[in-house]
C-alpha cells in the first residue's frame, strides 16, 4: 500500500487490495508459468488501469514482483547463512 501511495496516483486501498490479491491468485493458478511470471504482472496491470496510467501500472507491477521475490528470498538467505555458521 505504501509503495502504491508513493506513486502519487488516485485509487483506494479497496481498489488496490483486491487487484493485488486477484493477480497473485492468477499467477498461482497459471501452472505453465514458473511462479506466475508475467501472469501476475499482466493481471495487475489490467486491474490497475482504471486508477493508474498504463505506464505507471506497468512499473508498479514490476516493482511489486521484485519486492515480493526479495521478501520470499530473505528467509532462504538467513537459513543458508545459519547452516554455514552452525552445521547440522
Amino acid at each position: 500500500w505504501l509503495l502504491y501511495l508513493s506513486f502519487g496516483e488516485g485509487g483506494t486501498f479497496m481498489q488496490l487490495g483486491p487487484a493485488f490479491a486477484a493477480s497473485y491468485v492468477a499467477g498461482y493458478l497459471a501452472i505453465f508459468a514458473p511462479a506466475g511470471a508475467g501472469i501476475r504482472e499482466g493481471v495487475l496491470l489490467i486491474l490497475l488501469q482504471p486508477v493508474m496510467a498504463t505506464e505507471t501500472a506497468l512499473v508498479f507491477a514490476i516493482i511489486t514482483r521484485l519486492w515480493t521475490t526479495t521478501t520470499e528470498l530473505i528467509p532462504v538467505l538467513v537459513l543458508v547463512v545459519r547452516q554455514r555458521i552452525i552445521p547440522a
